[in-house]
């Protein structure tokens, strides 16, 4: 089995972002797109025992691992884009596709992922509510 190399070092956060968001759907493993030391932070924890703040590489697989065993064909239906970007920051929006069965629950959630060299270094999810969290 061939280790992964993860992301060319001369990938924006516009594209470090696009390449998780693909992994998220298609359930696979998140691990290569993250700095070995990097920070998720949760608007609230995502599973019992979890914190909002994740710290590692590896605990964001476990994390990433224990959500996609929850539901795995249950993937997100919305769309993703850019509201504001650098060469090493982004911040997304992403809009939910209201369906029948999720009438409830946040239909616009703001990601803020900061790259470097080429790996996502910190990543925040930010509720609508809460946009002025952002950086602006």
């Amino acid at each position: 089995m061939k280790a992964s190399k993860g992301p060319s070092r001369s990938r924006a956060a516009a594209h470090v972002l696009l390449e998780l968001w693909e992994a998220f759907l298609d359930g696979r493993d998140v691990g290569a797109l993250f700095a070995r030391d990097a920070v998720v932070e949760l608007p609230f924890p995502l599973l019992k025992g979890t914190s909002k703040h994740v710290v590692g590489r590896s605990s964001i697989v476990q994390l990433s691992r224990a959500l996609n065993a929850l539901e795995p064909n249950q993937r997100p239906r919305g769309d993703l884009r850019a509201v504001a970007k650098t060469s090493n920051e982004i911040v997304a929006e992403y809009r939910r596709h209201p369906t029948e069965s999720s009438r409830a629950g946040h239909r616009r959630i703001f990601v803020w992922v900061i790259e470097q060299k080429g790996l996502i270094s910190r990543l925040r999810v930010v509720l609508e509510r809460h946009r002025s969290n952002l950086p602006k």
